[in-house]
């Protein structure tokens, strides 16, 4: 960040919400559909719906994640990001 000035960081941030926000609701897409199409084999470990659905819980929690931080980011480039913790207490 330090090597741009701010409306270019807040575009490259924006931009990257952006991308996060796309994958989080593409990983939810898939979730509902894998969950349909396999039904109560989602919840049964040892199968590869399970597997599946544990992965894509994982990308969620990723993109979420990233997102959240985007969103701070901007927060405190923006002048609004409260006292300067980090989202989650990860400071």
């Amino acid at each position: 960040m330090w090597l741009v000035d701010e409306a270019t960081a807040v575009r490259m941030i924006e931009g990257r919400m952006a991308q996060h926000a796309e994958r989080l609701a593409g990983f939810e897409v898939e979730v509902e559909e894998t969950r349909v199409a396999a039904g109560a084999a989602t919840d049964e470990p040892g199968t590869v719906p399970f597997a599946s659905d544990a992965l894509l819980q994982r990308g969620i929690a990723h993109e979420r994640m990233a997102h959240d931080w985007c969103a701070w980011l901007l927060g405190r480039l923006r002048g609004s990001g409260g006292p300067g913790g980090a989202p989650g207490g990860l400071d």
